[in-house]
């Protein structure tokens, strides 16, 4: 036997002796058995899954270690959670061996931690002083298609022996409280199963009320709603946390000397997005040994932690050596794949895939790269091999979103067909700032020429033919309705705009923020007479509830009314300051034009040198 199975088997008998001694004997009374009776049969049902548990939960593999697991109490960084009502809390404090009874779901996207999280709280349940026996359950594993009650389930799929005695000691060491219950990526149930899985739990917790249990989500799966339950939502990495995983991450020395220096020296903060997810941190760090370096251009990290993560194996010590691609593809032309699959799949804003989708996404990739491989061996390189997707439950995501971004980028600064502005229009209007500066990045002149003046050139030509119009057909342009705030009786932006205000703000993105539609409708100001009259209907209208947006589910209170103004009332915007606005935003959408032409013409010039 390998020493950790060693180890997982020790920790399993010493687990169930160190059961306290008061619940065994109130089990066993129950059962009509002794304490060592009782003893007897948990270990005999229940040691093969304790010794697994116990072991999975401690040895785990990293993108720096994948052929040699590392101890998880060696490299486990702390974790926050959040909560409305007690605010930030440290992970230890919604340890279920600790809090007999208790009732929490802990929740995080795809990366966040939870599940190394889960795994760690397992460990430390293995060692809790209240004489608990912890149960880790991989959700994903049973089968909610019936009527079988949840403990059932959790029996047949946990227990070596079943049968009417060893299932009737578990009832009753659940209802004694005996087993904190760990129930491990609900996220990964059937979507089809999730409401039958809900129900179950809701009961299961409601039968047993001694019984501590804990759940893992991602956010949207519907178990949040469960109202006995508190749900804490895990928080990004802060500095010091980024700082402890990589002193923790078996690297080698003097690489990992340097980024942590740079870490303290402001590279944290520079690329605060990035660093505060756990799997980009140590990606950064892999970059750095190959480069000296991050970059200040994020797109030049993109492409250089695509040839790390593509070349090296095992980074644990001074030498890498290549990696076995199961697609059999060159860096090359995996990484035409990588772009086609990407632009396509962000064009039509799938940032998360199903299994299909994602075979749908990926086959399509393979097609305009016109590579020889198969999708399957393609999508196993994506995930185990190159690691920028990862398996989160039933769905895969990138490690970060902005990889999908990247590789979109370069897709279509480097396409070369008949449609380039369509090209570009079509993964532009669906992504934002941050896809738009690397853009910019990756060719700035292609993107100007082949883009931005065409699309300013006709936004231009759209607001002039309306100097002429009346200052309503004017707002009309850039608002579907009026709405007004009575804070400050401004009209706010960013409520009922049209596809014309997402241009506008598209450009501003690119150019100047003086061409931002928000400036021009925030600077709107109404006469004495009209104020009044908005004073007057805001008396007759309620404040406005809307949702947080932030996941929760929770509704605040807006302090401000909001009121959307009727056809008549519409007039007001006649009598406003609305076409002087309009004059000069006109006036700063040519001068911005002017700009651009003159530096898409230099690009030209520029590049007629060439034959010369």
């Amino acid at each position: 036997m390998a020493l950790g199975e060693a180890a997982a088997a020790a920790a399993a008998v010493k687990v169930v002796d160190a059961a306290a001694p008061r619940l065994l004997t109130r089990v066993g009374r129950r059962v009509s058995k002794s304490v060592e009776r009782t003893k007897v049969l948990l270990t005999k049902t229940f040691q093969n899954h304790l010794e697994a548990s116990n072991f999975r939960a401690r040895w785990v593999k990293t993108i720096v270690s994948k052929d040699k697991p590392v101890d998880l109490e060696n490299i486990y960084v702390g974790l926050l959670l959040e909560n409305e009502v007690d605010g930030l809390i440290a992970d230890s404090d919604i340890d279920p061996t600790e809090n007999p009874g208790s009732r929490v779901i802990v929740s995080g996207t795809g990366g966040a931690g939870k599940t190394v999280l889960m795994k760690k709280l397992l460990l430390d349940g293995f060692e809790n002083r209240q004489g608990l026996i912890p149960l880790f359950v991989e959700l994903r594993n049973l089968s909610f298609d019936g009527e079988i009650p949840l403990a059932k389930l959790i029996f047949e799929n946990l227990a070596d022996e079943g049968g009417p005695e060893g299932y009737s000691l578990f009832e009753t060491a659940l209802e004694e409280g005996l087993f904190p219950i760990f129930l491990d990526g609900f996220d990964e149930i059937n979507p089809n199963l999730i409401d039958g899985a809900t129900k179950q739990i809701s009961k299961f917790s409601r039968k047993y009320k001694k019984c501590s249990i804990i759940i893992s989500t991602r956010p949207g799966t519907g178990i949040h709603s469960l109202t006995d339950y508190s749900v804490y939502h895990l928080q990004p990495l802060s500095k010091e946390q980024a700082l402890e995983l990589i002193e923790k991450t078996r690297f080698e020395a003097v690489s990992k000397s340097k980024f942590l220096t740079a870490l303290k020296d402001g590279l944290y903060e520079k690329h605060q997005s990035m660093m505060s997810i756990p799997i980009l941190v140590v990606m950064m760090l892999l970059t750095f040994r190959s480069y000296g370096e991050i970059p200040s251009r994020m797109t030049v990290f993109y492409s250089q932690a695509f040839d790390t993560l593509y070349s090296i194996h095992d980074a644990e010590g001074k030498e890498s050596y290549k990696r076995v691609h199961d697609s059999g593809l060159p860096p090359d032309q995996f990484r035409l794949v990588l772009n086609a699959f990407c632009y396509s799949s962000l064009c039509e804003y799938e940032i998360e895939f199903n299994r299909e989708s994602l075979e749908l996404f990926v086959s399509k990739g393979i097609r305009i790269a016109r590579a020889e491989c198969s999708t399957k061996e393609y999508i196993s390189d994506l995930i185990k091999n190159v690691c920028v997707l990862q398996p989160d439950g039933l769905s895969y995501l990138f490690v970060h979103r902005s990889f999908q971004e990247y590789f979109a980028a370069t897709f279509v600064s480097r396409y070369s067909g008949k449609k380039p502005f369509a090209a570009y229009d079509q993964l532009i209007r669906m992504t934002g700032p941050d896809l738009h500066q690397m853009l910019v990045e990756i060719d700035r002149p292609k993107l100007y020429r082949q883009w931005l003046l065409p699309k300013l050139e006709k936004y231009y030509e759209t607001l002039d033919a309306m100097k002429s119009k009346s200052a309503i057909e004017k707002f009309n342009l850039f608002a579907a309705s009026l709405v007004v705030r009575t804070s400050d009786y401004a009209i706010p932006y960013g409520m009922a705009r049209t596809d014309f205000t997402i241009e506008g703000l598209t450009l501003a993105h690119m150019t100047d923020t003086t061409i931002s539609p928000a400036t021009l409708i925030q600077g709107v100001k109404f006469s004495d007479q009209d104020l009044k009259k908005i004073q007057g209907i805001a008396k007759k209208t309620p404040p406005r509830s809307i949702s947080k947006g932030d996941g929760t589910g929770a509704v605040v209170q807006i302090a401000r009314h909001y009121i959307q103004l009727s056809k008549n009332e519409v007039s007001m915007i006649g009598r406003s300051n609305f076409d002087g606005l309009f004059r000069a935003y006109l006036s700063a959408v040519e001068d911005q034009l002017s700009k651009i032409r003159e530096i898409v013409a230099k690009d030209v010039i520029v590049e007629d040198l060439i034959f010369d």
